[in-house]
């Protein structure tokens, strides 16, 4: 029954990790552009459904059915605003995975101050484990694959976007891999010097008992 409980918490929660990761790439994108330029952006969800600003106001079609999300800056009527976006592209594109890689930095050094637990540590630990997001968009268009391996963008907005600020793949794709692996070693340093439940029960009773005596 543990394990039958298991696997169906694991089918409930990876695909809304899932979910919760690529929308917050799409917000990076968006706020990123609307904080420099100040225009307006729209966030769409597949099968095209407006999500961001007015939920299911429009539809975009015609929609790339391998597409999950996809962030739409609208366009500009003056060519000083355009040329706004122009000069800020390459941040904006850049911020869709640097949003979801900055969460997760902010996720593990909460749970290194704070020590959270309960329900607020399992929300920083998924927090913690959005770097994934920048560190697929790196690793799989490479292989010709997709964000999540067979749905997303092809083209990596992370190295395009580094690339374009004169930064190369043989420098910019091991520093992104070298920097999740140290990631995911700090989220297991922080799981592994955390005591054990039943340890903090016999604490908390001790510590009762001593209370009350």
């Amino acid at each position: 029954m543990g394990l039958l409980k298991k696997g169906v918490a694991a089918l409930l929660v990876v695909p809304a990790f899932l979910a919760a990761m690529i929308l917050l790439h799409e917000a990076g994108h968006a706020g990123t552009a609307q904080a420099l330029t100040g225009i307006e952006c729209q966030i769409y969800i597949w099968p095209g459904i407006e999500i961001y600003p007015q939920f299911g106001s429009d539809q975009l079609m015609p929609w790339n059915a391998k597409s999950l999300a996809l962030t739409k800056v609208v366009v500009p009527d003056s060519a000083a605003t355009l040329q706004r976006v122009l000069d800020h592209n390459n941040l904006i594109l850049f911020m869709g995975s640097g949003f979801t890689q900055l969460l997760s930095l902010l996720s593990l050094l909460a749970i290194s101050l704070l020590r959270p637990k309960g329900i607020l540590r399992r929300l920083l630990i998924a927090g913690a484990l959005l770097h994934i997001d920048m560190l697929s968009y790196t690793v799989f268009p490479l292989f010709h694959l997709r964000h999540l391996l067979f749905w997303g963008g092809n083209h990596s907005e992370t190295l395009m976007a580094l690339g374009a600020v004169g930064i190369p793949l043989y420098l910019s794709v091991p520093v992104i891999v070298l920097l999740s692996l140290g990631q995911f070693f700090w989220l297991y340093l922080l799981q592994s010097s955390r005591p054990p439940a039943s340890a903090w029960r016999a604490r908390r009773v001790h510590n009762h008992v001593s209370n009350t005596c």
